[in-house]
């Protein structure tokens, strides 16, 4: 099992360190207890004022260098996953969601094969992101009572439905592949086209990107799909950033 370490480091001066440390301690826990055994990973988080050598940061911010969203995460300059956490109430639920998608999916080059529409031909690649088919704070739960995020289980990816079988943490997913009520997923078509298909009012709202943005209707409509909950842990830039690197090594291997 991989083993990473992850720094939660508040900017803010706003969080202070005790209650830092209850939520680093809520985070290691669901890691260790809820997510380790599912995705193969696990973390000890701890609060600190700066990143100690080996960590991975998980910023509190009180502004984020992202419009329109609650968190994300990336890489340096140095290709080394961080995230970045908007302060604000329930910005806990945020930073497991960001910290849980990092640690499955750190490099943002994890894709799996599966199909969510009959209107695309062909398999589509989802961009493995744990939290976001149900990233609404409807389907949080609490550890010492501090607010974390539901997640999905590797099932979740099937391409058929298995009685029984388990789909994310809460149970809340009943079948493969379902979007809960502000969630999202994001994904490439067989042609090489970036997607991103939202549940919004309980129907499935299927946008193509093009530079990161949608090619039709307004954009603060899409966004209201990440905005829902959690927010969006990649985003429309670095979406962007994703599909342009993953041209570049497809034309690379090519």
């Amino acid at each position: 099992m991989t083993t990473r370490k992850i720094a939660l480091i508040d900017t803010t001066g706003k969080v202070g360190q005790p209650y830092l440390e209850t939520v680093a301690k809520a985070l290691t826990t669901q890691v260790k207890r809820d997510f380790a055994d599912v995705w193969n990973v696990t973390a000890d988080v701890i609060a600190a004022n700066q990143v100690p050598a080996g960590y991975w940061p998980i910023y509190v911010v009180s502004e984020l260098d992202l419009a329109n969203a609650f968190g994300y995460h990336y890489l340096d300059a140095n290709n080394v996953p961080f995230a970045k956490v908007l302060y604000r109430d329930n910005w806990t639920l945020t930073a497991s969601h960001e910290m849980l998608e990092m640690l499955v999916n750190p490099y943002l080059n994890k894709y799996q094969v599966t199909d969510i529409s009959t209107d695309l031909p062909g398999d589509e690649n989802f961009l493995v992101e744990v939290a976001g088919p149900v990233q609404s704070i409807n389907f949080s739960y609490r550890i010492d009572n501090v607010v974390v995020s539901d997640f999905m289980y590797p099932a979740y990816f099937d391409l058929l439905y298995t009685e029984g079988k388990k789909y994310d943490h809460l149970g809340v997913i009943k079948k493969p592949r379902s979007i809960l009520e502000g969630g999202y997923v994001s994904f490439i078509d067989n042609v090489g086209q970036w997607w991103q298909a939202f549940m919004i009012q309980n129907v499935v709202d299927l946008r193509k990107l093009v530079d990161g943005t949608a090619t039709d209707g307004n954009i603060k409509r899409v966004l209201r799909g990440i905005l829902y909950g959690a927010a969006s842990a990649v985003g429309f830039y670095v979406l962007f950033k994703i599909s342009k690197l993953w041209f570049r090594e497809t034309t690379a291997t090519n």
